[in-house]
């Protein structure tokens, strides 16, 4: 029995790449299938009225009658999905490899991984892939330099506010005074009356000094502020990035060859004979120089192009450019509309 893993992926890159991964764990590449909103709508079309639509059709019940087979609420969450811009990545595997395609698809990025129940095909797979039968779709697949902002840490200054001690010193003069008792010897008259010169008295005299007192008073004598010069700068981010190029090059048709094979078999039998050649032997040079008229690597004139046809010819027949050089120059003229007359 076989199952259909379906993941959802954002975009189709990311889908694309889930599948590469895919297929590089040994999944077939045709049992793989991408499918974004355009392709649903495309076989939303060529399913309608069957039971589930083109659900239905992709997991292999496109038979049966309308409101049998593939669950209506299923088919409503798929198409709500496309609708957003979700891409899906189906892979058809046996039942015993489900799930470890659904941890490959959860470890791609994919958003939701299912399992369901299905027998598509390989090839109806690969068609869902294309977009249609008569259309081969090519993604041109093209990155963006998305460019933003972020704030990071370029370091810091940490503020440490502790109490240290030092000696400090302050001189300053202090007054003091001591009694001093000295007797003098006199002889002079007696000014007072007797009386109060013999009554007893008392002096008594007080000693006085001065003495430093220490007082401390907190005083703020210096601010550490703290805070942030913002500044802007211009800054110029080049990189590079990548962008898938489709070059449409239109290759010369056996038709178009044909009508200017008689021109050459006569190049051929006026020039070529001489040297033993016959036309059948410078057909594949004729043709090889008819070809690269049209391939855009080799515009320009023919001193330009000569090395590479050259290299890219010996490639395949060593040794005989020289040989053949003149047919492969008049078949580049001639289908450039140059050729000379021989």
């Amino acid at each position: 029995m076989a199952k259909t893993v379906v993941g959802t992926f954002d975009n189709v890159l990311e889908a694309e790449r889930a599948a590469e991964r895919l297929e590089d764990t040994g999944i077939d590449r045709r049992a793989i299938a991408v499918i974004d909103n355009n392709v649903g709508r495309s076989y939303e079309q060529q399913w309608k009225g069957k039971s589930g639509s083109f659900w239905s059709w992709l997991f292999g019940d496109v038979e049966s009658e309308q409101g049998r087979g593939f669950p209506a609420e299923e088919n409503t969450y798929y198409s709500e999905q496309l609708g957003r811009g979700a891409v899906f990545v189906t892979v058809t595997v046996a039942d015993d490899r489900a799930a470890r395609v659904s941890e490959l698809m959860q470890s791609g990025g994919a958003q939701d991984v299912r399992a369901e129940s299905g027998t598509r095909s390989a090839g109806s797979q690969g068609a869902a892939r294309r977009g249609t039968e008569q259309e081969r779709v090519v993604p041109i697949v093209e990155e963006q330099l998305k460019v933003g902002k972020r704030t990071v840490e370029r370091g810091g200054v940490r503020i440490y506010a502790h109490t240290v001690q030092k000696p400090v010193e302050e001189h300053l003069r202090l007054r003091e005074e001591r009694i001093k008792v000295e007797r003098r010897p006199v002889n002079r008259p007696l000014e007072t009356p007797t009386g109060q010169a013999f009554r007893d008295q008392t002096i008594e005299l007080t000693e006085s000094a001065e003495e430093a007192v220490v007082e401390k008073q907190a005083r703020v004598v210096e601010e550490v502020v703290v805070g942030k010069d913002v500044r802007e700068r211009d800054e110029t981010i080049r990189d590079t990035v990548r962008r898938g190029e489709v070059e449409v090059e239109r290759t010369g048709a056996a038709g178009a060859f044909a009508t200017m094979e008689p021109e050459f078999r006569q190049h051929c039998t006026r020039t070529l004979s001489q040297s033993g050649l016959s036309y059948d032997q410078c057909s594949p040079a004729y043709r090889y120089g008819y070809e690269l008229a049209g391939n855009k690597k080799y515009r320009g004139d023919w001193a330009t192009i000569e090395a590479d046809a050259r290299r890219d010819w010996e490639q395949r027949n060593p040794g005989t450019w020289e040989r053949f050089k003149a047919a492969i120059r008049y078949a580049w003229d001639s289908a450039r509309g140059k050729a000379q007359a021989a």
